[in-house]
């Protein structure tokens, strides 16, 4: 099992009992604040897994690119946040049911909760390739201007 798995499925874990412990009510039902926990959780571990898988295969083809994959997927789960976010705070039945700040925590801590385990698994993946834009070798460049 991958370590991202890992940290996923401890994290629902760990989030569903948080908005249990928060926000139940009688009958095992749950309040706005641990929808928002439950929903910004799970909403934040797929985009992170989504976005961790599209840069598994943009640097399994392009290691060079590896910096800009990194740089890509943190964009990727920032705009998600934002429209996600938007979309609980301003779509009416869902913010009748689903507290956003609360929404908005969850998602954060799940996305740097998994920020480790992915980066390690694409830092795993691309260890051991070479570069797809290597110098050339036993050309001599000189330094300085032409003559």
């Amino acid at each position: 099992m991958l370590p991202s798995t890992k940290v996923t499925l401890a994290g629902c874990g760990a989030a569903v009992a948080l908005a249990y412990g928060l926000d139940g009510q009688e009958g095992g039902a749950l309040g706005s604040i641990g929808m928002g926990i439950v929903t910004g959780f799970l909403a934040g571990a797929g985009v992170a897994l989504s976005s961790a898988v599209l840069q598994k295969r943009i640097a399994a083809q392009r290691p060079a690119l590896l910096v800009h994959v990194l740089g890509g997927g943190f964009l990727v789960k920032i705009f998600a946040l934002l429209a996600l976010t938007l979309c609980v705070r301003f779509i009416a039945p869902l913010e009748a049911g689903i507290e956003w700040r609360a929404f908005m925590l969850a998602f954060a801590a799940a996305v740097l909760g998994l920020l480790p385990a992915t980066a390690w698994e694409l830092l795993r993946l691309t260890q051991g390739r070479a570069p797809t834009r290597a110098m050339p070798t036993g050309v001599a460049y000189q330094q300085g201007t032409p003559s």
